[in-house]
């Protein structure tokens, strides 16, 4: 009898134990506010009157697992008058790229990550340019809250059409996140170099070579018609978890020279990460390197 109500004691000390721990863990990982991943995007926008100019793109941010809130509105310090941005749960249909494909909210231990669908609408805009960056954005609830976030780095640059030096594009990527694309040259070309301020931005996280060099050692590089440009690319995350979860969409810029001494541009398109392995450890990880828990 006496053994059965130490075993009880016992057992009553280890619940009791058990409960504190949860309960004192799950303060101490509670957010304070939801936490947006960084996101680098370059988005393509037209000068011609007659093709409508927009942009879309994909948001994800992590917050408690009771926060119930929806997102309504979004503005950023940096846009320009006549801008307007729709937001969205769930997409924008048919229109919506292949890879801000995704449920609007996941559930991982005492967290969600959700997902909001950005509309940005260029057409009132007087004079849109490569200048124009968004960065700081605020973020307006349901229940009346905002939150002010730095978002990353979303560019824009002007669409280009340099068919008639480039066809035949062939691409292909992996879930690691190798990835190549390849341009057929349909007239002789020199490419001066190439540039990109999103790739300088996270050099770390993106490595991209043309042919055998880095993007960074082109200079004066000819190019015979029917030669190809073969662009290779992979994530380098060097094992640190700020590195997993970045966004991005970048378009970096071919500078070229044709045969009768014009300088051009083309932007290479195709380099997209938005699909993320989260789980409750690794954000766990990557909210302590934000600094956040």
């Amino acid at each position: 009898m006496e053994k059965n109500k130490k075993i009880l004691k016992v057992g009553i000390v280890v619940i009791s134990l058990s409960l504190i721990f949860a309960l004192s863990f799950s303060l101490i990982i509670k957010l304070k506010n939801p936490v947006f991943l960084k996101n680098y995007i370059d988005n393509a926008y037209f000068i011609d009157d007659d093709i409508y100019s927009d942009c879309e793109l994909i948001l994800h941010y992590i917050t408690n697992i009771n926060d119930d809130r929806y997102i309504t509105d979004i503005s950023f310090d940096e846009a320009p008058l006549g801008m307007d941005i729709i937001t969205s749960d769930y997409g924008f249909g048919i229109a919506t790229p292949d890879y801000y494909a995704g449920n609007s909210q996941q559930t991982y231990g005492r967290y969600k990550v959700k997902t909001i669908y950005v509309k940005i609408d260029l057409n009132k805009i007087e004079n849109v340019s490569e200048d124009l960056e968004l960065n700081n954005a605020k973020i307006f609830f349901d229940n009346g809250t905002n939150l002010d976030v730095d978002l990353g780095r979303i560019r824009f640059y002007e669409y280009d059409n340099t068919r008639e030096y480039f066809g035949g594009t062939s691409s292909g990527s992996s879930s690691d996140g190798t990835g190549h694309i390849r341009y057929e040259v349909l007239k002789d070309i020199t490419l001066l170099n190439v540039e990109s301020t999103l790739l300088d931005t996270i050099s770390d996280t993106i490595e991209l070579k043309i042919g055998d060099k880095d993007y960074k050692e082109i200079k004066n590089r000819e190019y015979k018609k029917s030669s190809s440009i073969n662009i290779d690319y992979h994530r380098n995350y060097n094992n640190h978890i700020m590195s997993k979860y970045i966004s991005y969409n970048i378009s970096p810029k071919l500078i070229f020279q044709d045969e009768n001494g014009n300088i051009l541009t083309s932007r290479v398109r195709g380099i997209i990460n938005n699909h993320h392995d989260f789980n409750f450890i690794k954000i766990l990880k990557y909210l302590r390197a934000r600094g956040e828990i």
